[in-house]
């Protein structure tokens, strides 16, 4: 892959083998913003959103691009792009060299923003037994757990995002929501 063209190389390249342009116009970022989902495809990021590739013959898919976030929009190799597979939560992780990070479900095309605190980002992703592993700049490795109500003993933050609905019944009222609170917990 390059950055704006894809080539799959079909038989040995040494016994009559031949390259075969899949795109001209898509291509991955960097040589680790890629992983292989659950099915075997191949998810990666492009300079204009997320894409799936199956098999040999395929044609890259859009999975995500209307809601790619501006900071994603014409990364590069200099910017560290990873991807991991995340099998629990059927989607990929995207680490790039910038203060947020992204997770792309799978399900829905949606991009969640998730950020860590200082020395707890990642410097490299794998998945191992299902589970997305993290090496961070402290150097440890951290993983993501759904029963924990913390992170490290710091509060975790979150943020739900609604809408759209409608304010008035009709068809013909126009009104706007300046704020909703919501308030979160782990426990009942």
């Amino acid at each position: 892959g390059y950055d704006r063209e894809l080539w799959v190389l079909r038989g040995d390249p040494a016994d009559g083998g031949q390259l075969d342009n899949l795109s001209r116009t898509v291509g991955i970022v960097g040589r680790r913003a890629w992983c292989y989902g659950d099915s075997g495809e191949i998810v990666f990021l492009a300079k204009d959103g997320v894409y799936s590739l199956t098999g040999a013959n395929g044609v890259p898919q859009v999975v995500s691009r209307a809601k790619l976030p501006d900071e994603l929009m014409g990364m590069g190799e200099p910017d560290n792009v990873q991807m991991v597979y995340d099998a629990e939560f059927h989607g990929v992780h995207v680490y790039s060299g910038q203060s947020r990070h992204w997770f792309v479900s799978l399900d829905t095309g949606g991009m969640f923003p998730m950020s860590f605190s200082s020395g707890m980002v990642p410097t490299a992703v794998y998945s191992y037994g299902g589970k997305v592993i993290l090496g961070c700049e402290d150097g440890l490795l951290r993983s993501f757990f759904r029963e924990l109500g913390d992170d490290d003993g710091k509060p975790m933050e979150s943020s739900v995002v609604l809408g759209p609905f409608r304010v008035f019944a009709g068809d013909y009222s126009n009104g706007v929501v300046q704020r909703i609170c919501v308030s979160m917990d782990v426990g009942g």
